[in-house]
């Protein structure tokens, strides 16, 4: 899990700061965001992380820097799919893990961040495209397979011993942007990499992220977790009402 941490400063220089206001339940969760309720039934096959009373989720909590370290980012929960989490609670370190974590954007931590009145999806993704770009080549009229590709021909084994490489936007839909993270992390000479898609949407007019994790087994593991992005940023947005079909 120490495969996530710098994952969240790059999300903050994106879009400023993230905070939750929450409430846990067995299957999933609502956010509190000013008079908006946002309400999210989980996917069948993924366990919300219980750091509050397992310690075994504390610990993946702390790896996985879900608190910021101290940083005014702070997301409240996480939760992976449940196999994993079965087998990471046992001790294992080896499990292929498929790690998800929400933020909402504020402007001072208690504030949320809001398109302005009568703003639409393009003009946030106008917005927050130029700073997920920033310093990379995109080839627009590529399709997300030949992006990733391409933005994996140009990473790089790091000079840290823990980073996260910003990869550009992959796609874009009426109601999200995705864009790549490549967070290798070598350790006694050898370096293991995680693979991360963030989706960046608006749910009305709050600003809210999923980042999708997991280990990096080459283009297919990016793909995959596109795949689970869109899986839960559709979800979330058709659950409330708020997804055009």
């Amino acid at each position: 899990m120490i495969l996530v941490r710098n994952l969240i400063t790059y999300v903050v220089g994106v879009i400023s700061l993230f905070v939750f206001a929450n409430t846990a339940i067995a299957d999933g969760f609502t956010l509190q965001l000013d008079e908006q309720t946002i309400s999210y039934t989980l996917p069948e096959g993924y366990c919300l992380l219980d750091p509050a009373n397992n310690p075994k989720d504390k610990v993946i909590w702390d790896e996985a820097n879900l608190n910021g370290n101290g940083r005014k980012t702070v997301f409240r929960y996480g939760l992976m799919d449940c196999e994993s989490l079965k087998e990471m609670r046992t001790g294992s370190e080896e499990a292929n893990f498929i790690l998800v974590a929400l933020a909402v954007s504020t402007t001072d931590g208690s504030t949320y961040r809001k398109l302005p009145e009568g703003a639409s999806n393009g003009w946030f993704f106008n917005k927050v495209r130029p700073r997920i770009n920033k310093g990379i080549e995109v080839d627009e009229e590529a399709n997300s397979y030949d992006r990733i590709n391409t933005a994996l021909s140009r990473m790089e084994k790091p000079d840290t011993e823990d980073a996260a490489l910003p990869m550009g936007v992959f796609e874009e839909s009426e109601e999200a942007i995705y864009a790549g993270i490549y967070s290798p992390v070598v350790s006694g000479g050898e370096t293991e990499t995680l693979a991360s898609i963030m989706s960046f949407f608006p749910a009305d007019r709050h600003i809210l992220v999923f980042v999708v994790s997991q280990r990096f087994e080459g283009i297919a593991s990016y793909m995959e977790a596109l795949k689970t992005s869109k899986q839960f940023t559709r979800g979330l947005l058709r659950q409330n009402g708020l997804l055009a079909e």
